[in-house]
């Protein structure tokens, strides 16, 4: 069983919780856990610092750390910790990047559409994932159409021109016919969806560790 198993098995994720005490043990469980993780990336940078400073200014005897295991591992474990801080950072600014989106002809787009139609099984379940699963009836005509003009031209709707609003109403009424349940026509409900190259990529650092800990 693995450590993070084994804290499920502690915390109930459903908050049915078997009795008072067990409530306040998990929510208590849950605070401790998330200042630890939340602070551990800090400590490594206080860590690396106060080490560089009393390095560079001779604050204390380096040969102290260097002959102490327990030392020089706090060492190595605030350098690799500053480390993956610094990749992630990377890493969440080439997600944020802006993108170029590919170029599609009227007849691409028609057959992307008729593979996907014919291939996905379940058209309706497929499309509600991409707005943070809201129940099917949500998922009215207007919000189809707003979607697909994020994923056939990488816009937002208003910002489609003549041409492609033609080609748009096009892909929609193609949808209908081969799909008449993919959405909700009276539906007017107001949904958020996923638009992968137009949002702000949402991270939240974690540790090194955490994922050292998460493997054992």
């Amino acid at each position: 069983m693995s450590i993070f198993s084994f804290l499920g098995s502690l915390v109930d994720p459903t908050n049915q919780y078997k009795s008072y005490s067990h409530q306040v043990f998990s929510q208590s469980l849950v605070w401790v856990i998330t200042l630890v993780v939340g602070n551990v990336t800090t400590l490594g940078f206080l860590g690396l610092g106060l080490m560089t400073t009393g390095w560079l200014f001779s604050l204390y005897d380096m040969s102290t750390v260097t002959n102490s295991w327990f030392l020089s591992f706090l060492g190595i474990w605030a350098l690799v910790e500053v480390w993956f801080y610094f990749y992630c950072l990377t890493l969440k600014q080439k997600l944020e990047a802006p993108m170029t989106f590919p170029s599609l002809s009227r007849m691409q787009k028609e057959f992307i559409l008729d593979k996907v139609l014919d291939t996905c099984a379940d058209p309706r379940g497929a499309l509600v994932r991409w707005f943070h699963l809201h129940p099917p009836e949500d998922v009215g005509l207007e919000g189809f159409r707003i979607w697909l003009s994020w994923a056939f031209f990488g816009k937002l709707y208003p910002d489609l021109s003549e041409q492609e609003t033609e080609e748009l109403d096009m892909l929609v009424e193609k949808t209908i016919q081969k799909c008449p349940n993919v959405v909700e026509p009276s539906s007017k409900t107001q949904l958020n969806f996923m638009r992968l190259h137009l949002d702000e990529v949402a991270v939240q650092h974690k540790p090194f560790v955490a994922y050292v800990v998460s493997l054992l």
